[in-house]
């Protein structure tokens, strides 16, 4: 007020920074090498606009170099920009023993001047936000983008290609349709590390629960066996599951919680509708309350090495529109009815008593009765046996 604006010449002070109010966005700063203090004033950005807090913004820390502005018009002064502290670095290595700087005499130490105080090493034209806690934002010369909160969290966006890499340990991805929970399973081991998995599918996207399941790795909580239809006599007597699950597939109307993956409750093994799964040592199971078919065009061929079992609650139909053969060294067929042919006369075999009727028709005067004979079967086709 006492004299005209832009007369006076602007100072610059090189400080450090005492207090930072995190309410106001200003800062202390006390210079380091003139008897100055700054209380209060505000950090400048590369833009800022007043409405609704639009712009660049960077909250300091306690202890970071600042250049402070003494303005010409005498306004407030301001924190302009910062600096990072420089250090003194060896310069040699085994390649160079004498380091990358002159010196002035061969004694003196292969030292000189830093100041990237930590920060990663960059090419011309790299621009780089970072934090003390190792997450960053790069935009990489050349257009490659990379975000991350450490080296096993981050996303890297590569023009070549048009291609997007993520990398992480553990990956969560919550959809209005479902979720994806992939990475190491909790409690790990010292020497083993399971990893596993999930997707989880809503049939309605404002359903609570999720319907679908399928789990890929290490599984765990597989669904177990429950309900009328309880096949784990036969998975026990097959040695299915013997081995690691690797790959679990399940179908229950609510049955799981859609942001894990994890049963609902305890009634989702007896609601099961659909289960498939297989180990790690090849054994593989399917269970379905609802029928289920297999067509192809072409041959299907079923081929095991220690026998097929097929068994059937009610009735089982085998039908072809051309010839059926049946191979083996010895076939069994058992039943209380067994029908050839047509399948309206019954069979002797072997042993049968049987009754015979003998009549003489070259006799002169034929009609009278007919002699009626009984005895049994002595003989037979030996390769069939009833």
């Amino acid at each position: 007020m006492a004299y005209s604006s832009g007369l006076s010449s602007a100072q610059i002070f090189q400080g450090r920074v005492v207090n930072v109010n995190l309410v106001s966005w200003t800062v202390d700063v006390i210079s380091k090498f003139d008897d100055f203090s700054f209380f209060d004033i505000p950090i400048a950005s590369g833009y800022l606009h007043h409405s609704n807090g639009e712009g660049i913004s960077v909250m300091p820390e306690v202890g970071a170099t600042a250049l402070v502005c003494k303005p010409s018009d005498s306004s407030t002064p301001f924190v302009l920009a910062f600096l990072m502290v420089s250090e003194t670095i060896d310069t040699a290595t085994e390649e160079d023993p004498d380091g990358t700087t002159g010196r002035s005499s061969s004694e003196d130490q292969p030292t000189t001047a830093s100041f990237a105080g930590g920060r990663p090493k960059s090419k011309p034209g790299d621009i780089c936000l970072r934090t003390r806690d190792d997450n960053f934002v790069i935009l990489h010369r050349g257009g490659v983008l990379q975000l991350g909160a450490d080296i096993l969290s981050q996303r890297i966006y590569i023009p070549m290609n048009h291609a997007i890499t993520d990398i992480s340990q553990n990956y969560t991805h919550h959809n209005s349709g479902g979720s994806i929970v992939w990475g190491l399973q909790e409690g790990m081991g010292e020497t083993e590390y399971p990893s596993e998995h999930t997707q989880s599918f809503r049939v309605l996207a404002n359903d609570k629960f999720a319907d679908v399941r399928v789990k890929v790795g290490s599984v765990r909580q597989s669904v177990p066996e429950a309900g009328d239809y309880n096949c784990q006599s036969d998975i026990d007597e097959l040695g299915i599951q013997s081995d690691i699950v690797v790959y679990e597939v399940d179908i229950c109307p609510g049955g799981f919680n859609a942001e894990s993956g994890s049963l609902a409750s305890d009634k989702t093994a007896r609601n099961i509708r659909m289960k498939f799964f297989a180990d790690r040592a090849g054994g593989t199971f399917l269970k379905a309350t609802g029928s289920i078919f297999i067509g192809s065009n072409k041959k299907i061929r079923i081929k095991a090495t220690e026998g097929v079992e097929i068994n059937s609650g009610k009735g089982m139909s085998i039908a072809a529109e051309a010839e059926m053969d049946v191979k083996a060294k010895n076939v069994h067929i058992q039943g209380k009815t067994i029908r050839l042919g047509e399948g309206q006369q019954p069979v002797a075999t072997k042993g049968s008593a049987v009754q015979m009727i003998v009549t003489f028709p070259q006799l002169p005067q034929p009609g009278g009765p007919p002699m009626i004979l009984t005895g049994f079967v002595s003989s037979g086709v030996e390769g069939v046996l009833a």
